[in-house]
């Protein structure tokens, strides 16, 4: 897959506005972060869910929810019986789009980067 340049937009009212593409790159390159937008899609599902930790074996402990909106609605119960355990690895080796994840380092959007 190739990553293109962020592409600038820009609109002139009575303000400057630029705004900058997400940056896409390979999900074999990903490396999880706490708090990570990992998107699963298999056949007739899917799943949304935010990475919560990562332990030293790889494995990754994702809340995750069958719509967005509903990852931001949880309370502390509802997020750990929605709690799942996928090894990283699995998701770096998967293919046909089984797996996307968001990644916006250090809450800097135009650093976005999505992984597919």
């Amino acid at each position: 897959m190739t990553q293109l340049p962020a592409s600038p937009i820009s609109t002139v009212m009575d303000k400057h506005l630029t705004i900058q593409y997400a940056q896409f790159l390979p999900l074999k390159d990903w490396r999880p972060l706490i708090g990570d937008l990992v998107i699963w899609h298999g056949w007739f599902t899917h799943w949304f869910g935010f990475i919560s930790s990562i332990d030293q074996n790889g494995m990754l402990s994702i809340i995750k929810a069958g719509l967005p909106a509903l990852l931001m609605q949880m309370n502390q119960g509802e997020y750990a019986k929605n709690t799942i355990k996928v090894n990283m690895f699995k998701m770096l080796g998967s293919r046909n789009g089984e797996y996307a994840a968001l990644q916006c380092p250090g809450g800097h959007p135009e650093k976005t980067v999505w992984y597919i």
